[in-house]
This record gives C-alpha cells, sequence and structure tokens, in this order.
C-alpha cells in the first residue's frame, strides 16, 4: 500500500512528527501533525483525479507481484491508513489537500481489491494457510527486523508441511501492539517484558487485565540506551537526566514502549521528568535526525544490542554523545515492583564513538501470543524458533541471546498450552506462575 501511495505522489508528499517532510511516504504516525496542521507549507501539492487513477493502477501492480500468502498482511496494513485518512481531515481544512471525496473513494476502492482478491483467489486456503500477523514496531528499532526473521524462519520450516505462517508488520511498539493483539488485529507480538506483566495484571498504563495474553518465551534482551550530550552528562549515570533544566529530551514516540517504559524507568528512580524536561515524542529514525540538527539533547532509545538508530547516531555526532549507565542500587530501584531487570554490559566499541564499556540494564522481549490460536500451531512456531536458532543468528545479531536455557526467565503472563508442550518435551520445568489458568 505505501508503494502504491509512493508512486502516485513521487515521494513527496508527506506529514510526520508535526512537520511537513517531503522524503517518506504518509504513515500512521501523522496524526500528530495533523493536530498541528497549520499554513506553513501551503506549496504541498493537491491530489487530482489522474494522481487517483496512477495510485488505483500502481496498487495493482504491486498486487500481481504480490504472493496470494501474504495479501492479509498487505490488507491489513492497506485498512489501517484508514485510521490515518479520517483523522487527516483537520489537514485538508487547512489547506494541505484537496478532492478529500475522491481520496476516500480510492482507498476504499483499494481495500475494496485487496478483499476481492483475499475471498476470491485465496479462497481456499485462508483458513488453512492464512499467514497470522507478527506486530513488532517501528523499522528504525530491533523488533521489526527480528519481527521479520521469526516470520521469515516460520515460513521457511512451516509453510509448505503445515501450512503455517507469520507476515511481520511495523508498528508503534508494545503499546500498540497489545492494543492489536486485543482486537485481533495481530495474533501474535513481539512486546517489552514490562508491557506483558502491565497487560496481564492489568496495571500500569494497561488499567485492565488482558486475560487472553499468553507468552510463547522470552527472545532476546532489551538495553535501555539513555543517551546524552557529554556537556550535560557530568559522571555519565542515569541521574545526570535529573540536572536537565527545560532541555528538549526525546522519550520515545507516542504510545510506544519506549515512551512508557522510560516513564516507568525515570519514576522508579525518582526523576522529575515532568518537570525538568521538554519532552518530546519521536520515533527512532526521527530521533537521530532530530540529535543531528541540535534540536534535542539526548534520547531513550531500549532495544537489543546493536541497535540501528544509536550506531547512526554515535556515527554522525557520537564524539559529542554518551550512553548512560546505571549503578546496582538503581538496578534495584528500577526492580521494585517487578523484578524484571538485569545487569547488561554494552561493550566498548559496539557503536561508534563509543571507546568504553556501558554498564546499562536490560529485561526480555517476549514473543506474546492470543490464547486462542491453536495450540498445535503455537507448538509448531515454537519448535520452529528454537530448533533453528543458529540460522536465526544469521539474520539478526540480537537474536544471538535467544537460548532455550532462558527461554522462561521474566515471561509476565502465563505460558500457552503449544509452548508449554515444547518445553515439556525439552524435559524443561514449567513454573506454577507460569501455567495458564
Amino acid at each position: 500500500f505505501e508503494r502504491a501511495l509512493k508512486a502516485f505522489t513521487g515521494n513527496k508528499l508527506v506529514a510526520r512528527g508535526g512537520q511537513i517532510c517531503r522524503k517518506q511516504i504518509w504513515r500512521h504516525e501523522c496524526r500528530e501533525c495533523a493536530r498541528r496542521a497549520s499554513h506553513r507549507n501551503p506549496g504541498i501539492r493537491t491530489l487530482e483525479s489522474g494522481d487517483i487513477d496512477r495510485m488505483l493502477a500502481a496498487a495493482a501492480a504491486v498486487l500481481e507481484n504480490q504472493d496470494a500468502r501474504d495479501l492479509t498482511a498487505f490488507a491489513f496494513r492497506a485498512c489501517r491508513q484508514l485510521r490515518f485518512f479520517s483523522i487527516v481531515n483537520n489537514t485538508v481544512r487547512a489547506g494541505y489537500i484537496t478532492d478529500v471525496t475522491d481520496m476516500f473513494a480510492a482507498i476504499r476502492t483499494t481495500v475494496s481489491i485487496l478483499t476481492l482478491c483475499l475471498l476470491t483467489a485465496c479462497t481456499e486456503n485462508l483458513s488453512a494457510n492464512r499467514p497470522y500477523i507478527l506486530a513488532t514496531a517501528t523499522t528504525g528499532g530491533t523488533y521489526y527486523p527480528v519481527g521479520v526473521a521469526l516470520a521469515t524462519i516460520t515460513k521457511s520450516q512451516l509453510h509448505r508441511t503445515d501450512g503455517i505462517s507469520l507476515a511481520a508488520i511495523s508498528s508503534a511498539g508494545s503499546m500498540e501492539n497489545i492494543k492489536l493483539m486485543r482486537d485481533d488485529q495481530a495474533q501474535f507480538a513481539l512486546l517489552q517484558g514490562i508491557f506483558a506483566a502491565w497487560a496481564w495484571n492489568g496495571d500500569g498504563p494497561i488499567k485492565k487485565p488482558q486475560p487472553w495474553l499468553r507468552s510463547i518465551g522470552a527472545m532476546w534482551q532489551n538495553a535501555e540506551h539513555f543517551v546524552l550530550l557529554k556537556d550535560l552528562a557530568t559522571d555519565g549515570s542515569i541521574m545526570n537526566l535529573d540536572s536537565l533544566d527545560g532541555h528538549r529530551f526525546v522519550i520515545g514516540a507516542r504510545n510506544s514502549g519506549a515512551e512508557r517504559s522510560g516513564h516507568y524507568i525515570l519514576n522508579s528512580l525518582g526523576i522529575d521528568y515532568e518537570d525538568k524536561f521538554n519532552i518530546a515524542y519521536m520515533n527512532y529514525g526521527a530521533t537521530v535526525n532530530a540529535i543531528q540538527d541540535g534540536t534535542i539533547v539526548g534520547m531513550n532509545v531500549p532495544a537489543g544490542v546493536p541497535v540501528t538508530s544509536i550506531t547512526r547516531a554515535f556515527a554522525i555526532t557520537g564524539e559529542n554523545l554518551t550512553l548512560l549507565g546505571f549503578s546496582d542500587e538503581q538496578l534495584a530501584q528500577v526492580n521494585a515492583r517487578y523484578a524484571l531487570w538485569n545487569r547488561y554490559v554494552i561493550p566498548a566499541d559496539t557503536y561508534p564513538n563509543q571507546p568504553r564499556a556501558i554498564e546499562s540494564i536490560a529485561h526480555p522481549n517476549v514473543l506474546a501470543v492470543r490464547a486462542d490460536v491453536p495450540a498445535d500451531a503455537v507448538y509448531q512456531i515454537t519448535r520452529a524458533i528454537f530448533e533453528n536458532l543458529a540460522a536465526l543468528q544469521e539474520i539478526h545479531k540480537a537474536t544471538r541471546e535467544i537460548t532455550l536455557e532462558h527461554a522462561l526467565t521474566g515471561l509476565g503472563a502465563p505460558l500457552h498450552p503449544g509452548a508449554i508442550r515444547y518445553y515439556r518435551e525439552k524435559g524443561m520445568e514449567i513454573p506454577a506462575e507460569l501455567t495458564p489458568p
């Protein structure tokens, strides 16, 4: 769907992050821009009937080359854009886009094309072979590439023999993934461990328990990357953030896992970020651009090591940046409510311009699943992952931390029966708290 939009806009018309950006295609993150719409860029090109025709032609061309088994994920991504276009109506009134009626009609037509393909060409395979949707996060972190790796391994191992596969989609992160799973728009998701605990218990930002949530296993460690300008990092400690005075600091994208876990850690340490920070909300890619432009002084990026966005930031301006460390006392403070974090050392030279090791902390990312996914499918996926770790680790370095030995560590929700079956076959004892009710 994004490729179709890109084809007819010439990759020039984009609203994102509170600004007009001409480099990327429309995305759902643009809702903040819609709220803040103004007349600062009246020269943005308007949509014409010819554009609509080109979009539909491009969508048809994309469909011709699309694997039928990926159409479900393709249609889902298209449908997600409807939320953006309903919100962007504010922007339309500000004068950026015209012919909104044609736009809505085009979107509905595109979705209809996708739905028709699903109901005709793929009817025989949908019930048995439809891909499950795996929600990840934004493309600048670790979740998305690892999610694609998990989907690749699953499809290569199970598609032909069992008709089982995963289709990885990008999202805003753990918080949105909970919502997508709750609404059955995704059946699998990668979550920060703290989110699994919050969702199961109805705690933190998730007010009601989510009884449908099940765990498959702990994946790799999510290392805390709190980055700050060296001039403001007096001793390289996380508590240097408590000395900020109105400085602009990125806590994460709105409603993302980074935002919520960042709030949790700072609150645990008694850092009054709401009073001392000028909090900014950006995804990982936009954060790197902002640190390069000098419009922010630091950022919070919880992700598996190495993180693409951190690598980019330190390659560009790393001589002026530092990663903040945690003491044992600060680790204990973070673990006071949920004992999920552990010591994690980021080795020297993991990132450009990083000459010394950083004593950070980390907690596991969890592969989660809805309770109503059939036990056999979950068993096959669990087995495919843990019995093909060597191949998985060739795809992304973060997956080198995935081991059967640590698969039950740091899980905040009970296991799915399909996962339990696999672990018991391997002679593992299932803790009572991980047995589903």
